[in-house]
């Protein structure tokens, strides 16, 4: 339905997103046969909608498309009194929360979300934010700034949708059967609009002018009514009061106009997937095994930090474009745990990792830093940083590619430990600590969730560590973990295990 699909799969890897537009127009038939349709709904139907509006929230975000629906089946429930029906939706509701209640539990606690909606706090760090004052004029601008780009960001998606969705939607809803159906479609284009326009000049950092996308596979629904009452008349061609000229050639143009954009779908995906499209679509590069090579090769004990923000310069085609891809799969190619600053959609600005309080003392602040992350090698594509590691004796150029250049780093500071002594090992979902003493400091970030294992012997505390820059004039305590051992449990020389 539309180009900005491919846009969305396969240049940003937004699977979350994708899959839940794809499951879009079966979520909205289901819901259709539950609440709106004469035919009384089944036990399979019910439990079909679970599993289809499971995936259809796979981005979260797609759940406020269904707002209006909310609120049109409780009416229409009571409008028409079909109190068995509101049986079958009260237990769709209950069995929604049990299976999907605990995970969005987690993903509220977790990520923060009612704090990162107030653009004011960052997963992983402590909710103390420095006091900022407003001032109106630039808040004005903020927002006339935010207006420019939302109305250019919806003008490239709608651009991008099949001109057949954009054509045939008004008219298809009301050639839609009902009177319920034809306010359920309208009242969904007109709230995914409004959710586009005003999230997207109020909370940017939500990006919801993509919710074109999900428009065009809504409108699939009531054009597919469209396209059979047409091709149908078609048929008819010669009967009735179809068999003028002008009739039948009226009737063969539109059936020929609609076949040739339903027959061009397969030959724009095809572009599209070969790459021939006005969107280019980059696959992972040479430079991301190399460079997870290196990391693997030269990365040391400690961690490896990336200084200068990054977005996606790594395999980009140009060192300013940012065509390329995330540093994050790194880790997971690399074996090595990685310290960068926050991506862009998180933080919503572009923040060097190393905090202003640290770069103000100069080489000595860069390196007090380093030293309390515990950096064993530096990553960095920003020319500053380069001739900064070059002119240091302590650094020494292991690795050189087309953008980024990795230096191994000389230091005598504990690469693991603010205080205490022990050995620590990296896991997929945590670390293992062997300690010395009964109270060590990890220097690893510490969060709310985490557990230690076994939980009888030892106890997870934060602990300040430093203040980090989260943009716009605002900073964040950082706290590591402090670990309190049980005295006698360390004799058995025991490894505990922390992650969630």
């Amino acid at each position: 339905p539309s180009l900005s699909y491919f846009e969305w799969l396969l240049k940003y890897g937004t699977l979350g997103f994708v899959l839940s537009a794809a499951f879009l127009p079966i979520t909205l038939s289901f819901i259709h046969r539950f609440v709106f349709s004469p035919k009384r709904c089944s036990f399979i139907d019910l439990f079909i909608l679970l599993l289809v509006s499971y995936f259809c929230i796979s981005w979260t975000l797609m759940g406020l498309i269904f707002v209006p629906l909310v609120f049109l089946s409780i009416g229409k429930i009571i409008w028409t009194r079909d109190w068995p029906r509101a049986m079958f939706v009260l237990g769709f509701a209950l069995l929604f929360a049990i299976f999907n209640g605990p995970w969005m539990k987690v993903f509220i606690e977790e990520s923060k979300v009612f704090s990162f909606l107030d653009g004011n706090s960052l997963p992983g760090a402590s909710s103390t934010v420095s006091p900022e004052i407003v001032d109106p004029s630039l808040q004005t601008e903020t927002l006339e700034k935010n207006k420019a780009e939302t109305v250019e960001q919806l003008r490239n998606n709608i651009n991008k949708a099949n001109p057949l969705l954009l054509i045939l939607f008004v008219p298809a809803v009301f050639a839609l059967p009902g009177f319920w159906l034809k306010v359920a479609f309208s009242s969904l284009a007109v709230w995914i609009f409004c959710l586009s326009w005003f999230g997207g000049i109020y909370k940017p950092q939500l990006e919801l002018s993509r919710l074109v996308l999900p428009f065009c596979f809504l409108a699939i629904v009531p054009i597919s009514v469209v396209f059979d009452r047409l091709l149908a008349r078609v048929g008819d061609c010669g009967e009735g009061r179809f068999t003028g000229l002008w009739s039948r050639v009226f009737n063969y143009s539109i059936a020929v106009s609609i076949l040739g954009h339903v027959c061009l779908s397969p030959i724009i995906a095809v572009a599209a997937w070969s790459n021939r499209s006005d969107e280019h679509f980059v696959l992972q590069r040479k430079e991301f095994k190399e460079l997870s090579l290196a990391l693997d090769e030269h990365g040391g004990e400690g961690k490896v930090i990336f200084l200068g923000f990054v977005l996606h310069e790594l395999g980009s085609t140009h060192g300013i474009s940012q065509d390329g891809g995330h540093i994050a799969p790194l880790a997971f190619m690399s074996g090595k745990p990685l310290y960068s600053s926050d991506f862009y959609h998180t933080r919503w600005s572009s923040v060097d990792p190393i905090p202003v309080m640290f770069r103000q003392k100069s080489t000595a602040g860069v390196e007090e830093f380093l030293d309390l992350v515990g950096a064993s090698a530096v990553v960095t594509a920003k020319p500053e940083w380069i001739d900064y590691c070059k002119k240091d004796s302590r650094y020494e150029e292991v690795h050189t590619g087309r953008h980024f250049t990795m230096f191994r780093r000389r230091t005598s500071a504990n690469l693991w430990f603010l205080e205490g002594e022990g050995d620590v090992t990296i896991l997929s979902d945590g670390f293992r600590v062997t300690p010395r003493n009964d109270r060590v400091v990890v220097k690893l970030r510490y969060l709310p969730k985490l557990k230690c294992i076994p939980q009888d012997s030892c106890e997870l505390k934060p602990r300040y560590a430093f203040t980090e820059e989260t943009g716009k004039s605002k900073t964040q305590d950082v706290d590591f973990i402090e670990i309190l051992f049980a005295a006698e449990s360390l004799t058995e020389e025991l490894s505990w295990r922390v992650s969630y």
